[in-house]
């Protein structure tokens, strides 16, 4: 398990071995998704084609109609 500690400033330090893991070097972004309580941090120096996967399968599948109408109730 790898862990780092928040400072009164709310950085943290990811470790060496994640970095070289992830290809971060100084100056790298990464995005934080929340996700069911959880914080993923998602290095954005990746191609889009290494995120296949990533996330869960969908419990339904949706029509672009049934997805459209969603996004007008959020919006």
């Amino acid at each position: 398990m790898k862990y780092s500690t928040l400072t009164s400033k709310g950085q943290v330090t990811i470790p060496i071995d994640i970095r070289e893991k992830l290809h971060l070097v100084v100056g790298s972004k990464v995005e934080f998704i929340i996700q069911n309580n959880c914080c993923i941090v998602l290095p954005i120096n990746r191609s889009v084609k290494d995120l296949q996967g990533f996330l869960p399968k969908p419990n339904k599948i949706l029509s672009v109609s049934e997805m459209n109408e969603i996004i007008k109730q959020v919006l």
